[in-house]
């Protein structure tokens, strides 16, 4: 009787989880098949995004500005990939920047029209012109706003007045270099930085000759 009854309820388990693996599925299939007859309301903009790289365009974001709650908020206009994604991405204060044969999601250099501000995406690569996997650090002056990291080797920061700028670049285990980069209202600028690797330090060996031989 109990084993009847513990076999009862691992079925009504079972039966239970594949309807919801079924029901998310079926979420799916339904969200693809509308973003493939051009119908994109209300779907994540990470699906339209990710739909668009399965098909190869060049598309690259973080998580951090296209979290999987980001909806899309009005059916586009445009037909065109670029221009979907350009517009599914303008109501949430984000735009398309391209960098290296890469369109890269990026916060939008716009603010309150009586403070326009600009906004500034920082490449680093190695001495190899490969993006760089380490954290890089960026400080200067004047003060800067808060460094946004969009993926190995591209940092943005927004919401900056439009002026002259001394930047500070470095990353662990290469040379710092500092960069001198001018910003103009509603600007988004694109700065190239290759870092060298920093030399390798030896200890030093203090050497004594013995007294006995």
């Amino acid at each position: 009787s109990g084993r009847l009854m513990s076999a009862c309820r691992l079925r009504q388990f079972i039966s239970a989880v594949f309807l919801l693996l079924s029901a998310g599925n079926g979420t799916r299939v339904h969200a693809q098949h509308n973003m493939a007859n051009g119908h994109y309301l209300d779907q994540p903009v990470q699906a339209v995004i990710e739909h668009f790289r399965e098909q190869g365009y060049p598309f690259a974001y973080s998580t951090q500005l296209v979290p999987a709650t980001l909806k899309v908020l009005a059916e586009p206009v445009n037909r065109d990939p670029l221009g979907i994604i350009e517009e599914i991405l303008q109501p949430h204060g984000l735009a398309l920047k391209q960098a290296d044969g890469i369109y890269l999601v990026i916060r939008a250099a716009r603010g309150p029209p009586d403070m326009p501000s600009a906004s500034l995406l920082v490449i680093t690569r190695n001495q190899e012109s490969r993006l760089l996997e380490v954290p890089v650090a960026i400080s200067g002056s004047p003060g800067l706003p808060a460094v946004e990291s969009l993926g190995p080797g591209f940092q943005q920061l927004s919401g900056l007045a439009a002026g002259r700028y001394v930047l500070d670049i470095s990353a662990p285990g290469y040379l710092p270099v500092r960069r001198m980069v001018e910003l103009a209202a509603h600007e988004i600028a694109t700065l190239h930085i290759r870092l060298e690797t920093a030399p390798v330090e030896l200890e030093a060996l203090t050497v004594s000759a013995s007294r006995y031989v």
